[in-house]
């Protein structure tokens, strides 16, 4: 079938081409009589925009990248999906970049980004590296990790309340009688484990428990295998424990697997608390408690920034910060 032009559509339809235009892009003024004359005849003659024309003209294209550390991460994936889908209704494409938490692939899907002349950003950072200078010129927005310039404050982030996540996860254990509580999470210089460790700390001080560096356990990989190994070896020690938080769900399950394997009994000899609500915490047996980070938030509001941005404004403001509640399970 031959490609039909807005030119030839304007003619079927009876009005000028920037009244098709209008229709397609849903701004501007027409009356609803005529958008329903022009989406017939579109849709009768299965035309689709010329993006690549129109990028020409406005020297940018409308895709966002999205840099995310990895996507086999329920977290990471229902982000994506939540971006993916917001920025389909105001008519952008993405460009999925997973980095594995891999320096050189980030830094690769960087340079291809913006060779790409993508139109933004949203970035989910696997590392602490600089990467600033590759993006310079590109609407950036930073989600749930700090860039390792934040020194500068002149970016926009947005991250749950990672402190008061941490703080919340480890109270809940605390006020379940837990005394000698385990930290469980990623050996990374990261500001979302950081901000849970801080939290940890603050909460056992708070209820006068001693913090002691041999109940804060650092895994190379935030997986489940790495759990179940870095627990496994913590039980062995001997080191007395009754409760454990973990930094991210996936830890949790691993963890879980490891008490199960040395049938110790949660929750009755110890207490177990994730941090991501992912499915998997609901429909796990024992089911796992956890804290709840808003994925609807998170693509609501970095969409927002980003436009903002896009369209050379101010957002709202350069730094968000998300609440998070506890959700109660079986494992405390």
């Amino acid at each position: 079938m031959k490609k039909i032009s807005i030119v030839e559509i304007s003619k079927l339809a009876g009005v000028s081409t920037a009244t098709v235009s209008r229709v397609i892009n849903g701004n501007g003024r027409f009356s609803k009589e005529t958008e329903q004359r022009v989406l017939k005849v579109i849709k009768e003659n299965n035309f689709a925009p010329n993006l690549q024309a129109r990028s020409l003209r406005t020297k940018k294209v409308q895709t966002i990248g999205i840099i995310v550390p990895d996507i086999t991460n329920e977290f990471f994936a229902k982000i994506t999906l939540e971006l993916q889908k917001r920025f389909f209704d105001m008519d952008y494409s993405t460009i999925i970049c997973n980095t594995n938490e891999i320096f050189n692939i980030e830094q690769r899907h960087l340079y291809m980004l913006k060779s790409q002349n993508v139109s933004g950003v949203v970035y989910i950072s696997g590392e602490r590296a600089d990467n600033k200078e590759i993006l310079s010129g590109v609407p950036t927005v930073y989600i749930d990790r700090k860039p390792p310039f934040s020194a500068e404050k002149n970016y926009v982030l947005i991250e749950s309340d990672n402190v008061q996540g941490g703080y919340l996860a480890t109270h809940e254990l605390i006020q379940k009688g837990c005394q000698k509580i385990v930290i469980m999470l990623l050996n990374k210089d990261l500001s979302s484990y950081n901000g849970r460790l801080e939290g940890y700390q603050k909460a056992l001080a708070e209820n006068g428990l001693e913090l002691d560096a041999h109940y804060i356990l650092k895994l190379e990989t935030a997986s489940v295998r790495a759990a179940f190994t870095a627990m496994q070896e913590f039980i062995s020690n001997g080191t007395p424990f009754d409760g454990v938080f973990c930094a991210t769900d996936l830890i949790a399950i691993g963890a879980l697997k490891a008490l199960d394997h040395a049938r110790i009994r949660v929750p009755q000899i110890v207490k177990v608390i994730g941090f991501d609500n992912i499915s998997i915490t609901e429909n796990n047996y024992p089911s796992v408690s956890t804290v709840r980070q808003s994925v609807e938030d998170f693509g609501a509001v970095a969409v927002s920034a980003l436009m903002s941005i896009i369209d050379g404004k101010e957002p709202e403001k350069k730094h968000f910060i998300l609440p998070v509640d506890v959700v109660r399970r079986e494992t405390t």
